[in-house]
């Protein structure tokens, strides 16, 4: 019934006290079981004997005598049983069965509440709700991993290029195309020697743009690559050192 049981100790002990040893021993054992089991205790001498640490049988009997005469124990039909373990065992059932009705109350009230919401259009239905809460915690972990995806810095990616967007960009700062794909073919070149690395790359290139304007205009006007200015641009930079590679004598 119960792991646990309410217990004056000051009493229990000074009942033990005024009894033989083993009379102690099975008044105990008994009045454990009573609790256990929340009704009088079946055991056989041999089963109570066992749980007292193996006494005999004959002793156990004689401490159970010993008991019952003192009314310690009661003997019935069904078994041995203290007359105050009784009492406290049915106090225990009515407060259980007590707060079993006041929890199956409770529950029906919330019931009540949850369909009256549904049906006035408060609150989803229950399994709506679950359903949407599963949705957003899909939907919130899928953004994590988006975001997370979003902000990982990668290498150069094979046959990238900036797309219609990234060339319009170049053009509107006023390169021609011609000029925008040898920048293009710089800034791939740059970047993968070099092994950079970059959240966005898109974002890369319309710096790269705006440096080859700079650097390329010192007025700030465009040139149409026509044009070209001290120090030179990224682009003629590479440019420049592959040309010189290409030119150096080969090691025979």
């Amino acid at each position: 019934m119960t792991q646990t049981f309410p217990c004056d100790a000051s009493k229990l002990l000074g009942a033990l006290a005024a009894m033989p040893t083993e009379a102690g021993f099975v008044y105990t054992i008994i009045i454990l079981r009573q609790y256990e089991l929340g009704r009088a205790v079946p055991d056989s001498a041999e089963v109570i004997g066992r749980r007292c640490g193996g006494m005999k049988p004959k002793r156990v009997e004689a401490a159970i005598e010993w008991l019952l005469a003192e009314r310690k124990l009661a003997r019935t039909a069904e078994g041995l049983r203290n007359p105050q373990a009784d009492k406290i065992i049915e106090e225990l059932l009515a407060e259980n069965a007590e707060a079993k009705n006041n929890g199956i109350e409770g529950a029906k009230k919330r019931w009540q509440k949850t369909a009256g919401n549904q049906r006035t259009g408060d609150s989803p239905p229950i399994e709506r709700q679950a359903t949407l809460s599963l949705g957003e915690e899909v939907s919130s972990s899928k953004s994590i991993k988006k975001v997370g995806a979003a902000n990982r810095r990668t290498r150069f990616p094979e046959g990238w290029t900036p797309g219609e967007e990234g060339i319009n960009f170049a053009i509107e700062l006023g390169f021609g195309r011609q000029k925008v794909a040898m920048m293009f073919d710089a800034f791939r070149d740059h970047h993968v020697s070099r092994g950079n690395s970059f959240i966005d790359w898109l974002a890369a290139w319309r710096t790269w743009c705006r440096n080859e304007l700079k650097f390329n205009s010192p007025r700030g006007g465009p040139s149409n690559g026509a044009v070209r200015a001290r120090p030179p641009t990224p682009s003629e930079m590479i440019r420049d050192r592959m040309e010189k590679r290409d030119d150096e004598p080969k090691p025979h």
